[in-house]
């Protein structure tokens, strides 16, 4: 009992408590090697599934903000569907229109 008492939680900082987002994503991920594997597999027809597949350890907010980078890159060509998707994460569920990456040409 007394040691409850003396109990410290240790504190860990999550990506969303975060504001340097970039700093976050790099101790998560090494985003030069997932972005050379993303071109290695493009066309890939719908990138939150594909990261889900392929990093699905890494915490929601990480997949949710890669996802949001990784669409506006100039180095493949981007397609949104117009059919509405969804897609379990770690802890919740993700409604969005799938955006779809091709080689750029």
């Amino acid at each position: 009992m007394a040691e409850a008492r003396d109990y410290e939680p240790v504190h860990k900082r999550f990506p969303e408590e975060l504001e340097d987002s970039a700093s976050v994503i790099d101790e998560w991920v090494d985003e030069k090697a997932l972005r050379a594997r993303l071109a290695a597999d493009l066309p890939v027809e719908d990138l939150m599934r594909w990261l889900r597949r392929h990093y699905d350890q890494l915490p929601d907010a990480v997949v949710l903000r890669l996802y949001h980078d990784l669409i506006k890159e100039t180095h493949w060509q981007v397609q949104q569907a117009d059919t509405l998707g969804a897609t379990d994460l770690s802890r919740v569920r993700v409604h969005y229109y799938p955006h779809g990456l091709h080689p750029d040409e």
